[in-house]
């Protein structure tokens, strides 16, 4: 009896795992829900900074948003990392081979466990790196060995998880500044502000219009203002 009862559990589990997974794909995978995960990866950012692992030292919480042409040309470390970019592809090679789907045209890659830069020199970005698994306009390839990444775009979107930056530099920043604590958040209106943020630890999601930043930094500085923890 013991033994019957324990194998139905086992199955049971065995169950649910599959509905599990088969929901999680639905949810990320599925052309159906490709509008509801491009609203989930717009509202990811704004939380995506409590499961950072946060840097010794005293670090504090902030998101950002402004206008995209504030940004000033960076390389951003991301050293396992998830990168979503749409836009029009310059260059895009995996494992040495260049990507050309069957429609004949890139419409977005996702690579995933991504290791490597991200380097912006005025509209042109530049990815290189390497990860296992990617999404070529929502088509799944996955290896076993570890690929090397090439690419230059100048996107229309471009998201970035878990990335690290020493410097960050804004000019001419129109928008809203958020400092996050105990739950609350103090909020820095940007006006052609010029803010400087070290040593950042979060996500970045860039479209045509605006930057989204969140995550966590020990200094802030702009125009009137410094924010730190000492």
């Amino acid at each position: 009896m013991l033994i019957n009862f324990l194998g139905r559990m086992r199955w049971k589990l065995w169950l649910t795992l599959f509905i599990v997974i088969g929901i999680v794909y639905l949810l990320f995978f599925s052309k159906a829900t490709k509008d509801y995960t491009q609203f989930f990866r717009s509202k990811l950012g704004e939380f995506l900074s409590i499961f950072q692992q946060k840097p010794q030292g005293k670090f504090f919480e902030i998101s950002l948003n402004v206008n995209r042409d504030s940004i000033q040309d960076f390389k951003f470390e991301l050293p396992n990392s998830t990168v979503i970019v749409a836009g029009d592809f310059l260059l895009a090679k995996i494992s040495e081979q260049k990507i050309l789907p069957k429609e004949g045209r890139i419409e977005s890659i996702n690579l995933k466990d991504f290791s490597g830069s991200v380097e912006k020199k005025e509209n042109n970005f530049k990815i290189v790196g390497n990860c296992k698994n990617f999404e070529v306009n929502n088509l799944i390839f996955s290896s076993e060995k570890i690929l090397n990444v090439e690419i230059e775009v100048i996107p229309s979107e471009i998201s970035l998880f878990n990335m690290k930056a020493d410097k960050i530099i804004f000019i001419n920043s129109n928008g809203e500044l958020r400092r996050i604590r105990d739950d609350k958040a103090d909020i820095i209106n940007l006006k052609n502000s010029s803010v400087e943020i070290n040593n950042f630890v979060g996500s970045a999601i860039i479209s045509k219009e605006e930057i989204k930043l969140s995550g966590i930094t020990n200094l802030v500085k702009g125009n009137g203002f410094t924010l730190s923890e000492s």
